[in-house]
């Protein structure tokens, strides 16, 4: 019995099938129409979407079946082979640089640079205030 009833909605799906699915002119002017009644309000951009969708449509070989001659495969180019250019040393000319002067503990020229290092430095004992409050000597380091 649902053997017989199968047949018969199969049957009949058969036979009730819209002719649109028969040839594709049909079909690809009710897909755009669905595509762009989906996308669009006003009646240009509608219209706009309807003949992409159209395009497009009656442009593929077959429709929802894979093409007879796929895309060929495209090669991977070739690298090209780099020159390297080696750049030749250029000589100095410039004299080369010495280290600053030291400075020595207690002298004007080391009261200034902790001075401008420290704002809290106290040029008689030659110490500065930390941030966590412990007074500390001015260290100058190396440059």
């Amino acid at each position: 019995m649902n053997a017989q009833r199968a047949l018969i909605l199969l049957a009949l799906g058969v036979f009730t099938a819209t002719p649109a699915m028969a040839d594709k002119p049909a079909y690809c002017a009710a897909y755009a129409t669905d595509f762009a009644n989906a996308r669009a309000k006003d009646k240009e951009l509608w219209q706009h979407k309807y003949d992409i969708a159209l395009d497009a449509c009656l442009q593929t070989e077959k429709v929802g079946q894979v093409s007879e001659n796929p895309a060929p495969k495209l090669s991977t180019p070739k690298k090209k082979k780099e020159k390297v250019i080696v750049a030749e040393p250029v000589p100095a000319t410039e004299a080369p640089v010495t280290s600053p002067p030291k400075l020595v503990v207690g002298s004007e020229d080391w009261n200034i640079y902790c001075a401008n290092k420290y704002t809290s430095f106290n040029p008689k004992t030659g110490t500065y205030m930390s941030k966590t409050g412990v007074e500390r000597k001015c260290v100058v380091s190396p440059s």
